[in-house]
């Protein structure tokens, strides 16, 4: 099985080549990592507006690094905001897989929103 995985949390070299310890390294633009991070760690509070910019901001980034699968595993409890978010910018909800939310051919869906924005 040949996957890349977006996201990552660990010890970075910092000032002075000191580790900083669980540094957050996001990727441009930031939200779709932000909101994950968020529903991981309950951090940022509170969380990115709710709005077209912000889901704009996450087609972007998934179309920029080609993001083709997204698999939101609960831990901890349900992650209903992280899935109200990345449903509202690919416009459908997730698949659910005993309790594992799954979106596939996000590629897909993401040329599918844009020539549906285009339309009259």
């Amino acid at each position: 099985m040949r996957f890349k995985l977006i996201g990552f949390r660990g010890a970075l070299a910092g000032k002075d080549h000191h580790p900083l310890i669980n540094a957050a390294v996001l990727l441009p633009p930031t939200q779709a990592e932000q909101v994950m991070v968020w529903g991981l760690y309950g951090q940022p509070s509170p969380p990115l507006p709710h709005d077209a910019s912000t889901s704009q901001a996450i087609r972007t980034f998934l179309a920029r690094y080609n993001v083709d699968d997204i698999t939101v595993v609960p831990w901890g409890g349900p992650p209903t905001g992280v899935l109200a978010y990345f449903t509202a910018a690919l416009g459908l909800p997730p698949d659910n897989f005993q309790g594992t939310y799954v979106w596939s051919h996000v590629q897909k869906l993401l040329r599918r929103s844009a020539r549906d924005t285009k339309r009259p």
